[in-house]
């Protein structure tokens, strides 16, 4: 269930998906925003609107969570640096639960706490049963006490004994996993497709410093989400389409998604590099396995920005990944029974980050790499 690598299958999913490029969707334009946070921030990966309208955000590079009042024009901090109560270590991210209570998780040791509104009120210690299952990465929570969450299914024959063991994340096939926090139980509710192996990506330059990464810039998996009414939407490869699992845990299979294919050429690697990297002043050649064509969405990493929105119609919000020809960043909104409904499309330097009740919050870089937050109103 990897990406597309061998030239037979990508040549298929290319005269598949050429056939469904006719079929534009409504693209739909955000009014002005009716706020902006009164400061800037530097790393925002997630945020959370309360029912009065004010938003938690956690800030990862400030390692920072705080509560915006717009009508007040404030910026409160919550909780502190630390390994005590109403304290982290590290910013995760923020999942709505019933009413104003939020799971807030900490990347550093992966505890995880629960927020009344504002205020951190309890915290669950990283040796808790779902705690070491799950981590501090989720795919979301609901009102009913479940989260959802990943575990490695199946490797392929090249990965080692010890990639298994500490790189989890290189599996082929995951588990789709929901978990009962009351009763502590963990369900395997369906497979996606996972990142595969890394290969790894090394550079040796006369006058640099030689240094590794591993991984390659299309690699992802299929991500999931998990609705607050219980619904999952997951995100799948080939072809592009979305699934749904419903509350009472019957799958309905999307229909293929309109797609146009992309072939992945030095302009497409060099884009996905500066991505990655922040330029593309790298060794290129040096990337193994890239795919034939272009992902159809954004590659999914614990420590990005999610792929996946809950927009407030219960639709799934689906970040598309660039291309050298539409770098913008584009969104497509799928409903609940697998149909595009429409595509945002944002200026290159901007951002969604998440919905509210009836607003949109955008993110917007400058040249100095602060970011400003907006709420919009929606739709």
């Amino acid at each position: 269930m990897r990406q597309v690598s061998t030239s037979l299958g990508s040549v298929a999913l290319m005269l598949f998906s050429q056939t469904l490029v006719a079929q534009e969707a409504p693209r739909i334009e955000l009014r002005p925003p009716d706020a902006v946070a009164p400061e800037q921030f530097t790393l925002i990966r997630s945020v959370r609107e309360l029912s009065d309208g004010s938003l938690l955000a956690a800030d990862r590079w400030e390692n920072r969570l705080v509560l915006i009042e717009w009508d007040r024009g404030e910026v409160t901090d919550i909780g502190r640096v630390g390994g005590g109560p109403g304290e982290f270590q590290g910013i995760g991210f923020l999942y709505p639960l019933s009413g104003d209570s939020t799971l807030f998780t900490d990347m550093f040791n992966a505890r995880w706490s629960l927020l009344d509104r504002a205020v951190i009120v309890e915290t669950f210690p990283e040796w808790h049963p779902l705690n070491r299952v799950f981590g501090a990465v989720l795919h979301g929570a609901d009102r009913f006490g479940h989260v959802l969450g990943t575990s490695p299914h199946s490797f392929s024959s090249e990965v080692s004994e010890l990639s298994r063991t500490y790189f989890k994340d290189e599996a082929d096939t995951l588990n789709l996993l929901l978990g009962e926090w009351a009763a502590g139980r963990v369900d395997t509710v369906g497979l996606v497709g996972g990142a595969g192996a890394k290969k790894g990506f090394s550079e040796r330059r006369p006058g640099r410093m030689n240094w590794y990464i591993r991984g390659n810039p299309f690699q992802s998996v299929e991500p999931a989400l998990l609705f607050l009414d219980g619904w999952i939407a997951v995100a799948r490869l080939e072809p592009y389409r979305v699934d749904w699992r419903g509350a009472d845990g019957r799958w309905i299979r999307g229909a293929p998604l309109p797609f146009e294919a992309v072939e992945v050429d030095d302009r497409e690697k060099c884009l996905a590099v500066k991505l990655w990297l922040g330029s593309c002043d790298h060794d290129i050649a040096g990337i193994q396995e890239w795919p034939a064509i272009v992902p159809p969405f954004a590659v999914y990493d614990s420590y990005a920005m999610p792929v996946l929105f809950a927009a407030p119609d219960g639709s799934v919000v689906v970040t598309r990944h660039p291309t050298a020809d539409a770098p913008e960043p584009r969104y497509d909104i799928v409903d609940r029974a697998g149909r595009l409904a429409g595509t945002i499309i944002l200026k290159v330097n901007e951002a969604l980050i998440g919905f509210g009740a009836t607003s949109v919050y955008v993110l917007s870089t400058d040249e100095f790499d602060l970011q400003t937050l907006r709420r919009h109103p929606w739709p």
